[in-house]
């Protein structure tokens, strides 16, 4: 009789698992170089995709300002007015105050085009009023009212209220028709403008542009000289070749390019760090122009701006 001796099972040894210091510095090493690489990445893209936005906002606008014009014989929407101001030919304007960003968001929502009949606090339909909102510039703004980061050209769409000096007289600004302006590809209509800090919303129509050049004031508003068969009327040597003036009506370069009250109703490049502006040309198309922080100049030329007087 065998006997089989069985012999005690041993307890295997756990091992534990863990880093050692020098492993853990490489991981948070290889961490940090990773958000290096990722985090200006991430920057571009989000930059990229809020200036694809602001272009679609733009040729929204667009489709919207040819749909006003079908339906106005022609006519393209002025830029401002206020209640009981005296228009051109001394026509009292009767209705509510209003701007180009209502007229034709009245035209899209069907609820009105004025600043009574537009809620206060929004027009019933984000997606609208989105549309005035460049993804790049948005704050929180502190007034209620209806708010556009966009401005429109000063001639093109006028405030009603302003003098016209290419016509004699005391005429006042006047819409124009679409159909009287010549080579529209080329001219500047709707942009990105500068906010004033204190509510985070731009003029609706941009009265300093190109206004303040050299030791001169002479803004489009008030040179009769600006219109493109006039070149050689100007006291001052012009070209359609030159670049848009961008100083303020402060006459101070510091306030070029800002946000700020003193750079209002001005043009603002605030995309890709501040050195691209989108802008909606006249035919429909949206255009993106250049600025160079170290000279304080635009590749957008008076060309783009310059407009006949309106018939």
């Amino acid at each position: 009789m065998s006997m089989t001796q069985t012999n005690p099972t041993r307890p295997t040894p756990r091992r534990t698992f863990g880093f050692t210091l020098v492993e853990l510095l490489v991981v948070i090493g290889i961490i940090a170089v990773l958000v290096g690489i990722l985090l200006p990445a991430l920057g571009r893209a989000k930059s990229n995709a809020n200036n694809v936005k602001c272009m679609g906002n733009l040729r929204t606008i667009g489709q919207a300002l040819h749909l006003y014009v079908t339906q106005n014989k022609g006519l393209m929407p002025f830029g401002f007015v206020t209640q009981n101001a005296m228009t051109d030919g001394g026509v009292t304007y009767t209705g509510p105050a209003t701007d180009w960003t209502l007229l034709l968001l009245g035209l899209l929502n069907k609820r009105g085009s004025d600043y009574s009949e537009q809620p206060q606090t929004g027009i019933g339909d984000a997606g609208l009023r989105a549309i005035f909102l460049c993804p790049e510039a948005f704050r929180e703004s502190t007034s209620k009212a209806f708010i556009t980061q966009y401005s429109a050209h000063p001639r093109l769409l006028p405030d009603l209220r302003g003098n016209d000096y290419s016509r004699s007289g005391t005429a006042l600004l006047r819409s124009y028709k679409m159909s009287q302006i010549k080579n529209a590809a080329e001219k500047v209509i709707i942009f990105d403008a500068s906010l004033a800090n204190t509510t985070w919303m731009a003029f609706a129509c941009a009265n300093t542009l190109d206004r303040n050049v050299g030791s001169s004031f002479v803004g489009l508003q008030r040179r009769p000289y600006l219109v493109e068969d006039r070149w050689s009327d100007s006291p001052i040597p012009i070209s359609p070749n030159d670049p848009v003036g961008l100083r303020p009506n402060t006459g101070t370069d510091a306030h070029i390019n800002t946000d700020a009250p003193e750079n209002a109703a001005n043009l603002r490049f605030r995309h890709s760090k501040d050195t691209r502006l989108n802008a909606l040309m006249l035919d429909g198309h949206v255009e993106t122009f250049a600025y160079n922080p170290a000279s304080k100049t635009t590749d957008m030329r008076r060309k783009n701006i310059y407009v006949a007087a309106p018939r």
